[in-house]
């Protein structure tokens, strides 16, 4: 194995000098780099593996596809990782948060894989993204939901109770299940 001249220096002053370095996957693991071919048309001794491997050229050829068929000026849902999310909500217990945001809209194409996103003026995260991390929303439409009837312009509930469905007695309260005019059953 070479040393490139490194032997008996600290980690600290040769740091700069390898950290532009590429290091080779065969010095790193010991092996050559695997590769994914295509399977041919070779049959195996197993059908299953024939099966599978067709699949799998299959569902690669389609993704590939399906990646590069967004545009600029439709609407995507955006993957991103939880220790981000921060700007995007503000919810209190990230392990509940939702794994895609959106949707947003695409501004403008950057190369062939990478898009800039109009994101929210007060988000902190970059607006460009490898398509890889955004999903095609499947409504052509950008419609919001109505405002419920009970939801009047100052937009503040005013709900007005129909009925009692059920109650349960809890050892320092009681619970009222309230069924409300104007609303689904189950809310």
């Amino acid at each position: 194995m070479e040393n490139y001249g490194f032997i008996g220096q600290n980690i600290v002053t040769i740091l700069p000098i390898i950290l532009p370095l590429k290091i080779p996957f065969r010095a790193v693991y010991g092996k050559d780099l695997p590769k994914l071919i295509k399977y041919g048309t070779s049959p195996s001794p197993l059908d299953t593996i024939d099966q599978l491997l067709t699949e799998r050229d299959v569902i690669l050829k389609i993704l590939k596809v399906n990646l590069h068929k967004t545009s600029v000026g439709d609407l995507v849902f955006l993957k991103i990782k939880p220790h981000r999310m921060k700007s995007l909500t503000k919810k209190e217990n990230e392990k509940l948060n939702p794994r895609y945001f959106g949707p947003y809209l695409i501004m403008e194409r950057i190369g062939p894989v990478a898009y800039k996103l109009q994101l929210p003026n007060h988000s902190a995260v970059h607006p460009v993204f490898h398509i890889s991390q955004l999903r095609k929303t499947l409504r052509t439409d950008n419609r919001s939901q109505p405002i419920p009837p009970t939801l009047p312009e100052e937009q503040e509930w005013i709900l007005i109770p129909h009925g009692i469905k059920a109650h349960r007695s809890i050892p320092q309260d009681t619970e009222i299940l309230v069924s409300w005019k104007h609303l689904l059953e189950f809310e």
